[in-house]
């Protein structure tokens, strides 16, 4: 009978610790505040691990994409950014490095605190732009990992200049910062991709500060990320697209299951031929 028990507590233990490690997955799964973090580290890794799914040739297949995104938009007329950013290094080297300062401080610590109080305060509406910047952040993760681009910054031979690296705040550029991101996700740019989505938020706001805000902001993003060689003009075009693409999927899928209840209401009512 002692080794009956003996035998049988380790089992009793092991079954214990299952149902606890079920129940820890229930209340982390339960838990909003959790599930967003995830969702947050799980984007994050699979932004950085695009880099790691190309082996040697990632570098050069970066920069022959970018040669092409430079001959569309020659081939467009819209190849403007060398030319807009030497005549400001030129002539307003101060509005460089203001655009500089709003590069690197306009995304990020606007973005967090904006959508940690619509997480806080306004739950249902930061559903909604949650969603719609999943959406978006799939389909750019697809086209990261299928059309690597270098930035402008690097493509010194078309009269590009690294301003941020040049003038500061050379906190994104630096060496230690590298291995955080991935260089090579110039295109679409979702710098102004989800800076125009946020735009929508405050544009909403009943401030009317932040209403003005949301107007200029995404134009602040656009001439930043010209300005600093961080993008080009084509980037912003397709970061832009991919945002309201994005809607348009969240508003189609809102929609599909409000459709099959109707139709199972409609169906289940009709007469019987």
């Amino acid at each position: 009978m002692l080794i009956l028990n003996k035998l049988a507590q380790p089992g009793l233990t092991y079954l214990e610790t299952g149902r606890s490690r079920l129940g820890a997955i229930r209340v982390i799964a339960h838990n909003r505040y959790a599930v967003e973090l995830g969702l947050l580290v799980l984007g994050y890794l699979l932004y950085v691990g695009v880099k790691y799914l190309f082996v040697d040739d990632l570098e050069a297949i970066a920069f022959e994409n970018a040669r092409k995104v430079i001959d569309v938009e020659l081939s467009l007329n819209i190849h403007w950014e060398p030319t807009i950013q030497g005549w400001l290094l030129d002539n307003l080297r101060g509005v460089v490095v203001f655009f500089n300062w709003v590069y690197t401080f306009g995304f990020f610590p606007i973005l967090i605190p904006a959508a940690i109080v619509l997480f806080l305060f306004r739950h249902k509406t930061y559903v909604l732009y949650r969603n719609v910047f999943l959406i978006s952040f799939l389909l750019t993760w697809l086209v990261y990992l299928t059309f690597p681009v270098a930035p402008p910054r690097m493509m010194i031979e078309y009269g590009y200049v690294d301003t941020i690296e040049a003038m500061g705040p050379a906190i994104y550029n630096s060496k230690e910062a590298l291995s955080y991101y991935n260089q090579y996700s110039a295109m679409p740019s979702m710098h102004f991709g989800w800076i125009l989505l946020f735009s929508m938020v405050f544009l909403r706001s009943r401030v009317k500060p932040l209403r003005i805000f949301g107007a200029v902001y995404p134009a602040l993003a656009l001439a930043a990320i010209v300005v600093t060689a961080n993008h080009y003009i084509l980037d912003a075009v397709v970061g832009g697209s991919i945002i309201a693409g994005s809607y348009g999927i969240y508003r189609l899928l809102r929609s599909v299951p409000s459709r099959l209840v109707h139709q199972a209401v409609t169906d289940g009512g009709s007469p019987a031929s």
